[in-house]
Parts: C-alpha cells; structure tokens; sequence
C-alpha cells in the first residue's frame, strides 16, 4: 500500500543479508546478534524466516551451517524453492562476518522506522477520525511513542516460538545471576521468599487500616531499593507532602524517631547520623511527586520520562481522583471509579514493565469480626482490586487494637494473593526503623570495602560481631562482597567457650556465610610467654585472623570494634602516659585489618538487634572486672558519660583529629626523609629547621616508634652542636660528625 501512494518503505536488502550471511558464515557470532536484534524486525520475509529458523536452532544447540539451517526451514515449513540458491548467494555476498553488528544496526535503525511510520499513521487517522477525546487521544499518542522507545509494539499476535525464547532467555538470566528471588528484594527475606520479590509488570497491593504501617512498609521497600540495591524509585504521594516523607525516609535511614526530627531535639550524635543518612539517601535516585490531584494517566505518563526505572510506590489508590482525565465519576458511582483506576495501574505496570507498589485502605468489616487480620473481601470500595492486582499484602498489627500489646510495632503481613505461587504470613514484622546500617561514609572515607571485595568478619557471638556479620551481610549484593567468618575458641570459659562456637556456626548457617573455626590455649601461651591473658588472647585471635585469611585469600579482616571499645582504649592510654597515637585511639584501618564500627555505639546496637529480633550470646568474662579494660568499661566510663552524655561521640571526634594530625605529621616526615635521608645519614641542620612535632617524628621514624619524649628532646639538643660525638641509645647509636647525624645500630 504504501508503494502503491508514493511512500518508500525504509529497509535495507543489503543490511539484512549482510546479517543473514555473517550468522551463516560465522555462527559465534549468533549470540552477540540475537542481544541486538529481533526476527520480527527485518522487513524480507524469507530474511526473517532464516533468522528465525537460526534464531531457533541456536537456542536449542542444533549445529548452525547451510546444510542443517535448510532442513530445519523444511521442518519448520518455511522453505521455499529458491532457498539453497539465495542462502548461497548471501554468504557470497557478505563482505565481513566481523561486521555484523553493524549489520544489524541498520536493521534495527529501519525497522524502528518502519514502526515509527505506521504508529504515525495510526495517531493521525485517531486525530481525524474525531472520535474520542484530546487527553485520551493524547495519552493513546504517549503510549504507542513510549512502547516503541521500548522496544515493543503495542498489542498484535506474537507466535509462541518467540515468547518461548524469551522465557528461556529469562531462565538463564536468572539462573546467571545466582540470585535467590527474581524481582527486586523487598529488604524484607522471609516475605521475599513467599512473593519471588518485586517483579516486573506486577501491581502489589499492600493494604490496611489506617494507621497499621502501610506507608512505612512501602518507605521501606523504597529505601532499601534506592539506597542498597541502587535502584531508580518513583514515589508519588497523595496523602504527604515530600517534605514529610523526606523525614521519614531520613528517620528509618538514621535511627531516629520521626518526633526528635520534627522537633529538631537532637544530640550531637544524632545530628552527624542525620547528617550522613542524608548524604545517603541523596545519592539514591528516589524522584517524588506530591501533587494530591494525580491521576493513573498522569502518573504513567511521568514515569515514561524516567531513564531506567525500576519500582514505582503510590499512596494511596482511595486518595487518587479522576481530576485532569478529561473524565468525571460525577454520574458513576465511586465502585466504578476505584475499578478503572486499578485496572489503569495493572496496564501501567505491564506497560512501563517494573512492579508498581499501591496501598490501599481496607473497609470497616474487619472491625465487626473477633479475627480482626485482613480478608480479600475486605479490599475497599471495588472487588476489581484484588482482580487487578498480582499480589495483595494484607498487615495486621495487635497493638493497634490492644494498647497493652507487649510488642505494638510488631506487625503479621499476611500474603492474601500470588499469582505465582503460594500465600503465607510473615509473622513478627517490626514497623519501626529499622534500616539502621553501618555508616558508609566512614567506610568509604576509609576506603575499607571497595566493589567485589572478599572480607574476613571476625565473629565471638556477642552483639558487636554479630551486627558486624549482619550488616556486611546487608551490603553483600549491593558491593558485590565475599563473605567468609572466622571464630576463635580460646577455651578460657569451658563450656561457655563452646556454647558460644556453636551458636557462630548456627547464625553463619543461617546467613549461608562459611565459618572457619579455630582454637587455642591461652592460658599455656600466656604462662610460656609470661604475659596475661588478655594479651595472649588478643595474640592468638589476630595470628588466626592472619592464617585464615591467607588461607581463604581475603582481602579484609573486619573486627567488630565500637565506639564504646575506642573510648576505653582512649582512656586507658591517657592513664598510661601515651602519646598522640595512643590518644588517638584504635585506627579505622591497619594493612587489611578494617574496623567498620568504630563510629557506632554498643547502645545503638543492642537496640537495632533487640529490634529485629536477632540473638547474640553474652560473654561472662565481660563483668570480670579483674580485667583493666572491664574496670574502664563498668566504673570510669559510666562516671564520665553522667558529666557528658555525648563523651563516645566527643572521644570519637578527637581520636579522629588526632589521627589526621599524626597522619599530617607522617606525611612531611617521610617527605623529609625521601629528600635528605641518604646511607642513614641526614643533615643536622635541616633536622632542626623543621617543626618540632615534625623533626620528633622523622627521629622516631628512624630509631622506632618506642623513643621516648625525654630521649627525643635528648636527640636534637646533641643535633645542635657542632663538634663531633657520639649518642647510645636502646639498640641503636647516633654519630654526629661534620653537620651530618649517622644512625648506626648497635652491635
């Protein structure tokens, strides 16, 4: 027809028998061929039929040459007589297999073309036609342009060969990946195992009572989807302005009760962990829309303009109105326009191909039933919504009707509808913030967990290392980690020592985290070495921590080292008479050796574990208070946080600006020695010109870090002078002759 008016059809003969030829010529080429392009899109019908036929042959591992590509076209009943003749002639033509895919880009180039041309024809004869409305025409218009940018056309008749591949190419995918679930994960494990995930083309419906934590659980899914999995979120809220969600999302993200962040009553601790939860949240790509008169249309029509979305999260379907359709429900009842409108989501999701997250309120039936958990029948307003939808999550809350609830932010999510597998309830799902994690600022200053790194988590069982082991195990996916863990027995608490082995393997079974065991006599080490028990165990655990991790090939160890533990070591240097490094507390990171809790206290963790329900074993030697640091942990530091509350976070602050000053120092020191130091020789007076602190670190540099302030002092006063001499110290003899200071060891 459109020869026939003048019209030329875009298409290139050559291109596409150019793509035939190479696929026949060079058959590995077929997989990188079939990422870049479909059967349906070249435009010769016998191109197409070979395509197809190859297309088939390679999906299901049928050698690929002339000969076997003829039969299966004769099996599958598109042969013709010329076939062999016109094989023969395209692979003589083909000028170069190893320009294939720009072959098939000219292609794909022309059919787009092609479909752009009759979807052009199709809105123009909807315009002249004079049927319908401007908006419906105008969204018919929206939807047509969107599904050809991507890549898929719009209804029609597909044959289930190429469906059929498509659902393999699925499977492989999937079983590629190594993933437990499909879809995207929820952050919550026990419902992704009932609902596969949040997959595409899905409507999920998640609905209840006002006030049974709807929105948090969807804030949640949100949040653990932009900010872990780094995923492309569109929210639109009909019922809270984007600055009210914005505090929510920053409450869960910081661990901070939505009120202190209402009112601004924030300690200092609380304000740097707003602070980096911030920083966060706005590296996510979360788009919000606030504007209370959306409609489906509206929505959909945003959501086509995002490059790569991937969820989609409304609040709330009751709340959604027919404002800016060109539609009024003025002489329809409110039945009927729930109905469209839910249906107009599942189009939505199907059309835009991510899962689509809406709530949606539950009517007061429940409430006249002694079982008071949610039924389908009790969806609000329209039976249409429990149709529409592919999956319908029901919550349940018993402190909600029972103010004397032990528990009130515990909650059941009860899966009321799959449509891929079964239903279920998840009992025990806690509504309050619980997306506390691990400061990834800190950890990136640091540079401790780089992309695809394989981390040795030192794990005892008490709470510090196992929220350590929960939250490395919370970053897994998102920085492609390696997890191994490793437990030392040191067999001072008996059965204690034991208890506490299994109860690791137990939680690393649970994680399906491997688990490396070790044991040792500390008691034996420390009498044969005469040192105590907290130094011999402290050796024995990091020699284990060094052999494990040479023998698994980690990158890191991580130790489960808090705020708390920095604070009592920075306390018991200070009793000790140490220097700037002794105050400046336990490093972040030493060779591989990584402390990724160092900005978290023991308080916080406890709570975030209690919280989620996740059991820890505690250690009785941790009331011994025979040991020093015990008598830190129990007497001082508790007197020192009644005069400062916020002491951990002000240790903290100084340790890590006492740690950039020595690093400071460290720096120039070796700058100095890189430009002077020669044969261990260094000029008197280029020693004395620098800054003390500095001069004091070169020296120690050079003698060892055991020099002592009093020797140091001693050092560059005999630097000074300019007569010849000699200076002993512990191990080592410094010779000054002619301006030049000679560092000798001592025989």
């Amino acid at each position: 027809m459109d020869e026939l008016l003048g019209k030329k059809v875009p298409f290139s003969a050559q291109a596409e028998q150019a793509v035939v030829g190479s696929v026949l010529i060079d058959p590995a080429c077929v997989p990188a061929v079939m990422e870049k392009l479909r059967a349906d899109e070249f435009y010769g019908k016998l191109n197409r039929d070979i395509y197809e036929t190859v297309y088939y042959m390679f999906s299901y591992g049928i050698t690929i040459d002339p000969v076997t590509v003829l039969n299966q076209m004769r099996v599958r009943g598109v042969y013709q007589d010329n076939c062999e003749q016109y094989l023969a002639e395209v692979m003589r033509m083909t000028p170069t297999a190893a320009n294939v895919l720009e072959y098939a880009a000219i292609v794909r180039d022309r059919a787009l073309l092609r479909r752009l041309g009759e979807t052009a024809d199709e809105i123009n004869s909807m315009v002249y036609d004079g049927s319908g409305e401007a908006d419906a025409a105008l969204e018919a218009a929206e939807r047509k342009i969107y599904a050809l940018r991507q890549g898929r056309s719009v209804g029609g008749l597909i044959p289930i060969s190429s469906v059929m591949q498509t659902v393999f190419d699925k499977l492989s995918e999937a079983a590629s990946s190594g993933n437990k679930i499909p879809g995207i994960s929820t952050g919550l494990p026990d419902l992704d195992r009932i609902t596969l995930g949040l997959n595409k083309s899905e409507l999920i419906l998640i609905a209840a009572r006002p006030g049974m934590g709807k929105t948090s659980i969807a804030l949640n899914m949100a949040l653990y989807a932009g900010m872990n999995l780094k995923k492309t979120v569109a929210i639109f809220s009909l019922e809270m302005s984007r600055e009210q969600l914005v505090s929510r999302l920053l409450s869960r993200a910081a661990l901070i009760p939505s009120q202190n962040l209402q009112t601004g009553q924030l300690t200092e601790r609380q304000w740097r962990d707003v602070t980096d939860a911030a920083q966060t949240i706005s590296m996510a790509d979360i788009r919000i829309d606030d504007n209370p008169t959306l409609t489906v249309a509206d929505m959909n029509a945003q959501c086509r303009r995002v490059q790569n979305l991937d969820l989609v999260v409304i609040d709330y379907l009751q709340l959604m109105q027919s404002a800016g359709s060109g539609h009024s429900w003025s002489n329809e009842s409110r039945t009927q326009a729930v109905s469209d409108m839910s249906r107009m989501l599942k189009i939505m999701a199907k059309e835009l191909n991510v899962p689509v997250i809406c709530l949606s309120q539950l009517s007061r039936a429940n409430e006249s039933r002694q079982d008071k958990r949610p039924m389908l029948s009790d969806l609000r307003e329209s039976g249409a919504i429990e149709q529409d939808a592919d999956v319908v999550i029901g919550l349940y809350r018993d402190g909600y009707y029972n103010k004397e609830s032990e528990n009130p932010n515990l909650a059941e999510a009860i899966v009321l509808k799959n449509r891929k597998g079964a239903t279920g309830t998840v009992n025990r799902l806690r509504l309050s913030n619980v997306a506390m994690t691990m400061k990834s600022e800190w950890i990136d200053r640091y540079g401790m967990l780089p992309a695809g790194t394989h981390v040795l988590c030192a794990v005892s069982g008490g709470a510090d290392s196992i929220f350590l082991l929960h939250q490395l195990k919370a970053m897994e996916k998102e920085r492609g980690l390696q997890i191994s863990v490793a437990h030392f027995d040191h067999g001072l608490r008996g059965i204690e020592s034991d208890r506490d082995s299994q109860f690791t393997q137990q939680q690393c079974d649970a994680l399906n985290v491997p688990c490396v065991v070790g044991h040792g006599d500390v008691a034996a080490y420390a009498s044969d070495h005469r040192i105590g028990l907290e130094e011999a165990a402290r050796t024995l655990r990091y020699r284990f921590l060094d052999e494990t991790a040479d023998r698994l090939h980690c990158d890191r160890i991580a130790t489960a080292h808090t705020a708390n533990d920095n604070a009592e070591t920075v306390l018991m240097n200070l009793c000790r008479g140490a220097g700037s490094r002794g105050l400046a507390g336990i490093p972040p990171v030493r060779g591989r050796l990584i402390r990724p809790l160092l900005q978290t206290g023991r308080q916080e963790i406890e709570t975030w574990l209690r919280e989620n329900e996740i059991p820890w074993v505690e250690d009785s030697s941790n009331g011994d208070d025979g040991f020093t640091r015990n008598r830190f942990r129990h007497r001082i530091l508790p007197l020192l946080q009644e005069e400062n509350p916020a002491l951990l976070e002000a240790i903290s602050r100084t340790s890590e600006l006492l740690r950039e000053d020595d690093a400071c120092l460290t720096r120039q020191a070796e700058e100095f020695l890189r430009k002077n130091l020669q044969d261990l020789i260094i000029p008197s007076k280029a020693l004395l010109s620098l800054e003390p602190a500095v001069a004091a670190r070169v020296l120690r540099t050079l003698c060892g870090s055991g020099l002592s302030l009093e020797r140091t002092q001693a050092l560059l006063r005999f630097a000074e002078s300019t007569e010849r001499g000699t200076l002993e110290l512990p191990g080592q003899k410094v010779l000054r002759c002619r301006g030049m200071l000679i560092f000798e060891p001592r025989n």
